[in-house]
This record gives C-alpha cells, sequence and structure tokens, in this order.
C-alpha cells in the first residue's frame, strides 16, 4: 500500500490517518511531521519619517521575497517598543505607505515594521523615532580650532547624539558669510567627526561649518571657523569669567577658547592655567592647571584642543621645559628638585635636588645640558649647570651672601649664559659668562627688571625689558650689550616677551587701560598690532617652520 500525497504548511503539524480494510477497519495512529527548513522573510528596514503640518509620513521599500504575506506596522511612545501597538497591516505587497494625523504638539513616537511570509515566518525592522514638531531642529554641534600642518587643514567638530541623526555635511566658503558655499565632506556616522583638507597652499584661508541633518530632514548650522595657514598665538585670558586657553593668528582674527573638553574650568572658578608651553613642533601645548586647594596638575593637548592627556608629572611642579626632540620634560618641583621625565611614560629621573628652591630652567640647544638658579640652604641664589642626564652638576656662581643671580639662558651656540644678576654694590642688570663661569661680562647693568631674557633665534639679539626715563619698555642688544634698540613703550610693565620660531615675530602681554592685552609686532619693532580687547596675558606663537 502506498500513502496518499501529504502537502504541510511550515511550522504545522501533519496528521496522516490511513484506513485499511481487511475485512475489518484498522486505525493508524496520526503520526506527527515536522518540516525545519523554512526560510525567514527579508527584514524591511524604514524610510526616515518625515513630518509634514502635524502629519507623519512612514514608508517603507516593498518586500522582494517571493512568499510574501504581509506587512504590520507598530507604534509605541517608547524607544524599546515595550508598548507597542499594531497600527497598520496590509497583505498588499505595494502598500509600503502610513500616515498619522492625530498629533499633539511635540509628540514622540517610536516605530518599527515586521514583515510576515506565507510559512508564518517573521522578521522585523530597526526602531524609528518620529517627532511630532515639524521644525524639530537637529542639535547644533561645535566647529573646533581648525589645525595647518604638512599643507593640510584638520578640521574636528563636537559629536551630535541626537536619536534622530541622519548625517553631517561639511561646507566650505572663501568668505566669513559662507556665500558660494560648497559641499566638500559628508557622512553618516554620528562619530565620524574629523576630516583632512590637503593641498593647501601657502596663506590659502577658508572658512568651514557643519551642517546637522536629522531624519526628518531638518539642519542645523555650526559656528563659521577660519582655516589659515598663518602662525597661530596662543594666551590666557579669562573673559568668560574663568581662567581658559585662547587661540588667534597672528592677525588676532577668530579668538577662540581651546580648552571646550576641560569642564572644571567652567565650574570651578577658582582655576588658574599657566605655564603654556609649545611643543618643538608646534601641534602639541602644555598647560598647568592650578586648582584652589590642590597641587597643580600639567597636561598636554593638540592645538584644536581635542586628546586632552594628564602627564603624570610630580606635583607641584612648574618650570616646564621640552627636550628639543620633544620626548621628555624638565621641570622643578617642591623642595628644590629638578626633574626629567619622558613625555607619557616613567617617574622621571632626579637631575639635582636637596635646595630650597629652584628655578629659571634652560635647555641647551644639542639637548645635554640643562641650566638654571638655585637657592642653597638660605644663600642667596647660585646658577648652575647640569648634564641632562644628571651625569653632574656644575656651580657656575656661587651666590655668597649679597649676591643674586637668575634666569639662565643658553646663547644659539650653547657656548655662553645670559643671565639676571644682583650685586652687593646694587648693580642690577643683565650679564654672559662662558658655559665654564668664567669670562663673566656685564652687558648693562641699569636694568632692574627680574625676568628671563629671550636669545633671537639666530643667536644675535637679546630681548629684553626696562624700566628707563619713567616708562616701561622691551629692549635688544647685542650679545655685547651694544646697540640698545627700544622696540615699545608700554603703559605698564610688559609680561614676558617671545620670539616667533623664525625670528619675524615678537609677542607680549602688557596693561592697556587697566587691563591686559596681548600685542604683536615684527622683531624691529614695526607693525605694532594688539590682538586682543577682551583680555589676554602670557601669549606664545607656535613654532611653526
Amino acid at each position: 500500500m502506498s500513502l496518499p500525497n501529504v502537502s504541510c504548511k511550515s511550522g504545522s503539524r501533519c496528521c496522516l490517518q490511513v484506513a485499511v480494510w481487511a475485512g475489518l477497519l484498522l486505525l493508524v495512529a496520526c503520526d506527527q511531521l515536522f518540516q525545519d527548513n523554512d526560510p525567514d522573510p527579508t527584514a524591511i528596514e524604514l524610510h526616515p519619517i518625515l513630518c509634514y503640518d502635524s502629519t507623519f509620513t512612514i514608508s517603507w521599500p516593498a518586500s522582494e521575497d517571493d512568499d510574501f504575506a504581509s506587512y504590520t506596522l507598530y507604534e509605541a511612545m517608547a524607544g524599546d517598543m515595550s508598548d507597542e501597538d499594531a497600527v497598520y497591516e496590509s497583505s498588499q505587497r505595494e502598500d509600503t505607505i502610513y500616515t498619522r494625523s492625530d498629533l499633539d504638539e511635540n509628540d514622540t513616537c517610536y516605530y518599527q515594521l515586521v514583515v510576515t511570509n506565507t510559512h508564518g515566518n517573521s522578521a522585523s525592522s530597526s526602531v524609528r523615532q518620529a517627532i511630532a514638531d515639524c521644525l524639530h531642529q537637529p542639535t547644533t554641534v561645535e566647529l573646533r580650532i581648525i589645525t595647518y600642518s604638512d599643507n593640510a587643514f584638520t578640521i574636528t567638530w563636537f559629536a551630535n547624539r541626537d536619536v534622530d541623526f541622519d548625517s553631517y555635511t561639511l561646507y566650505e566658503s572663501s568668505s566669513e558669510d559662507m556665500a558660494g558655499q560648497q559641499a566638500v565632506y559628508q557622512t553618516s556616522d554620528w562619530e565620524d567627526t574629523t576630516h583632512v583638507i590637503t593641498g593647501v597652499t601657502p596663506e590659502d584661508d577658508r572658512y568651514y561649518r557643519i551642517v546637522v541633518t536629522n531624519t526628518q530632514g531638518n539642519n542645523s548650522f555650526s559656528n563659521v571657523v577660519l582655516a589659515t595657514t598663518a602662525l597661530r598665538v596662543v594666551f590666557v585670558s579669562s573673559r568668560a569669567g574663568f581662567s581658559n586657553i585662547y587661540l588667534t593668528d597672528i592677525q588676532g582674527r577668530d579668538q577662540r577658547s581651546i580648552l571646550a573638553d576641560f569642564t572644571i574650568l567652567e565650574h570651578d572658578r577658582t582655576t588658574t592655567v599657566l605655564n603654556l608651553l609649545f611643543s618643538p613642533d608646534g601641534d602639541r601645548l602644555l598647560f598647568v592647571i592650578y586648582e584652589a586647594g590642590l597641587d597643580p596638575n600639567a597636561y598636554l593637548m593638540n592645538l584644536s584642543g581635542t586628546g586632552i592627556v594628564d602627564i603624570h608629572a610630580f606635583c607641584p611642579c612648574h618650570g616646564f621645559q621640552f627636550t628639543p626632540d620633544g620626548e621628555a620634560l624638565v621641570y622643578m618641583m617642591a623642595l628644590g628638585t629638578v626633574m626629567k621625565k619622558d613625555l607619557f611614560g616613567g617617574w622621571g629621573e632626579v637631575i639635582d635636588n636637596g635646595y630650597e628652591s629652584t628655578g629659571g630652567i634652560d635647555i641647551s640647544h644639542d639637548g645635554t645640558m640643562v641650566a638654571y638658579h638655585r637657592d642653597d640652604a638660605g644663600a642667596e641664589m647660585d646658577i648652575c649647570v647640569a648634564g641632562i642626564d644628571g651625569s653632574y652638576v656644575h656651580t657656575l656662581i656661587d651666590g655668597t651672601y649679597g649676591f643674586h643671580h637668575w634666569f639662565p639662558v643658553f646663547t644659539a651656540d650653547d657656548e655662553n649664559l645670559v643671565y639676571y644678576g644682583k650685586l652687593p654694590t646694587g648693580a642690577d642688570g643683565i650679564y654672559r659668562m662662558n658655559i665654564d663661569g668664567s669670562g663673566q661680562v656685564p652687558l648693562d647693568t641699569t636694568v632692574y627688571s627680574l625676568q628671563k631674557v629671550q636669545i633671537s633665534p639666530d643667536g644675535s639679539r637679546i630681548l629684553f625689558r626696562r624700566y628707563r626715563d619713567r616708562k616701561w619698555g622691551l629692549y635688544t642688544m647685542d650679545l655685547n650689550g651694544s646697540d640698545q634698540t627700544l622696540l615699545v613703550n608700554t603703559e605698564g610693565q610688559p609680561g614676558s616677551a617671545h620670539y616667533s620660531k623664525d625670528g619675524q615675530y615678537i609677542c607680549f602681554d602688557a596693561p592697556v587701560s587697566g587691563g591686559r592685552q596681548v600685542f604683536i609686532m615684527h622683531a624691529d619693532g614695526s607693525n605694532l598690532t594688539q590682538l586682543t580687547t577682551e583680555g589676554g596675558y602670557a601669549p606664545m606663537i607656535q613654532p611653526r617652520e
């Protein structure tokens, strides 16, 4: 006897009842058969949900499965779809749109599409959010400071974390009002917040902004930021009510705070930022945070304000200097210890210690020596030179009673030190000596300005400040003290002045109408420009070729 043909639906039980007549009716028990190779339908994703005139339009592409059976659209008020209700169902493959118009203002709904096939199997889409306010804008993101290096602009921005985020579009223009802007980059990855523009030419200025688009097609616009190949100047300012680091270019354009990620500054307004210091390549910036009641701590970051790293130096610490290769730091700790440590590793090595205080650190251009002043157990200040590896310490000038010697600086050839001194006779001034302490020569004994001098990058001039004829000013002179030149008079005592790496510019801060402002000028004192009007001090010029 042969069995009749049997067909079964996916997932259903098949019961075969066979009757055999042999003079007597026999009943064969039902045998359950199962079929396990039934295919699942292809999941279908919802299109971005549009909102117009307080009506949602929800759509999706048609199923292409041969065994398509139906669509079911679920709606929920919670993103996990825990309170879902079926609001639409259709067995027609072409029915791929649903509208809902009975919305209250600012309603937020979530939708999920389930596709079922003829075997009874189903597949679900991702959850889509819909916001009933059709004017809902994405959260605006901020474009960070744009940095320039190796003929390229690096552009970064803060991430948009909206549930209905769809894309970023980066626009470029030659004017600050973004006239004639063109899209140069687009991404749908909310974590993709960096783009590099290559092929930048010298003296190339461009403007950029980020447009965020959400799933409803609405846009928000970031701030407009200047990208320039010009040298940058960093400085500290409390213009926002708390101490922060700002950056501008040598024309004073597009001044922006860098420490946007360092929220402690805004929340604790007793903090102070000091000790700004560029890495030798000009791509990173070291700074120290002084927080009320705590020891100061040092950090390193990219010039865009990203990648802030605690360098874990012993604290309290100050007077940081990079080694010429940018791989290590030399600095001073409490109790007069001079330390060296790798930038990101180790606890450091002691170069010299055991004194009441140390200061005025300078590193030789060849990276082998450290010069500094120290207070030796109550005596006046010595000037010392040590091997940067701690292999030796030489006292060049012993500060016996009545003597003061501060802030030694290596000349460009590392064969001399220029320093500030006070002699028992009362003569304050600037002196020079050989690296072994011999040949001490007074360059100017009328200067009374306890501050580290600067040597021009070409090694030919000394930059210093002085008070003469009841006026403060910045001056330069030759290494032998001749050809003294007044560069600029200031209303009050100028702050530390610094050369640019190429020696073309000098930046400094000085009081203007009661507040300190940042200035820049050519190295001969010409083209003096006030960069800030809202306050600034401790400026430094980016050391870029």
